[in-house]
């Protein structure tokens, strides 16, 4: 059971990280992404995004090494929230012509009400851990966590882990590749 904890904990930790960093590494395309919410008033925009991805990011990495894992669940869990409203808002008022802005192995997609159950689904997944959270390759421990790290079991929950993350990102990709075959095809048969 602390095994799977683990993996889920590593998952979501995963999906934090990869997702803030490629925000990081395409920052003129997420502050398009965020000002096409039509939610941060654009003055404040270079602030909000700077700041919302780097608490993404240093989230991300306490759940991910289980370092203050309660506290940083509880803010993921509300930035998740906020994640929520965004889109749901927007939804709502016939704007969902628009990139959702996740990024890393969750990848990209226009607005729809799947990413608010996919996030409403990462918000149960993260207040399950809150309640019951894993001991293993816990940075609150540290002597613990350099014992763990050699553990049999830890090992294997990474791999599963980093494995299910791939897959993720995979699965996601093949859907954003689906999409520009059905997008040609309908541009091919338009000519003809």
């Amino acid at each position: 059971m602390i095994e799977f904890l683990l993996i889920l904990r590593l998952l979501i930790g995963l999906v934090f990280v990869s997702s803030a960093t490629s925000k990081l590494t395409k920052m003129k395309i997420h502050k398009q992404i965020v000002k096409e919410y039509n939610i941060i008033p654009t003055h404040l925009l270079n602030c909000f995004i700077t700041l919302e991805v780097t608490i993404e990011l240093l989230l991300g990495l306490m759940i991910l090494f289980g370092f203050y894992d309660h506290v940083a669940l509880i803010g993921a869990i509300l930035l998740m929230i906020s994640y929520v409203y965004a889109i749901s808002s927007n939804i709502i008022k016939g704007n969902y012509n628009i990139s959702c802005g996740c990024g890393g192995i969750v990848g990209e997609t226009k607005l729809s009400w799947n990413l608010v159950i996919r996030n409403t689904g990462l918000i149960g997944i993260m207040s399950s851990l809150f309640f019951y959270s894993s001991p293993l390759l816990n940075l609150d421990n540290i002597k613990q966590f350099l014992i763990d790290i050699t553990s049999y079991n830890v090992i294997i929950s990474i791999l599963i882990s980093i494995f299910i993350a791939v897959a993720i990102s995979v699965i996601f990709r093949i859907n954003t590749i689906k999409t520009l075959f059905n997008n040609l095809f309908l541009s091919i048969k338009k000519i003809y």
